[in-house]
């Protein structure tokens, strides 16, 4: 397998680490230059490496894509922060007149019972 990538000038190594259930075919690991095949018959294993030389060579062709991609994730991220915070000061805002509406009642509600009272005493 390595032989092979050499051959073709991809810069990475293959590691076979065939395994009874694999989760992937294989991967490649772009930090490590490594091609990860893990399938266990042989003749799938060069199946999926192919797969990955594919992969690496379409990467480029693919490229511009993600980029687009990601730079929609981060625009869409910095205006969900933003709509986020403007939410959360509105019901801060609206937390404070809550509070004060509510504090102005008891005040109300306090000053109507005393004035029962005085009113009371003042009939008697």
């Amino acid at each position: 397998m390595n032989r092979v990538l050499e051959k073709i000038h991809i810069p990475f190594k293959a590691v076979w680490l065939p395994s009874e259930t694999p989760n992937e075919h294989s991967k490649i690991v772009l930090e490590e230059h490594l091609v990860m095949v893990y399938d266990k018959e042989e003749a799938e294993a060069w199946r999926s490496l192919f797969h990955e030389i594919l992969e690496y060579r379409l990467r480029s062709l693919l490229s511009p894509y993600r980029k687009i991609i990601n730079s929609l994730i981060e625009g869409i991220e910095e205006i969900t922060y933003s709509e986020k915070e403007r939410i959360l000061d509105q019901v801060m805002k609206d937390f404070t007149v809550w509070r004060s509406l509510e504090a102005e009642s008891q005040d109300s509600t306090n000053h109507e019972g005393k004035r029962s009272e005085s009113t009371q005493n003042c009939m008697e």
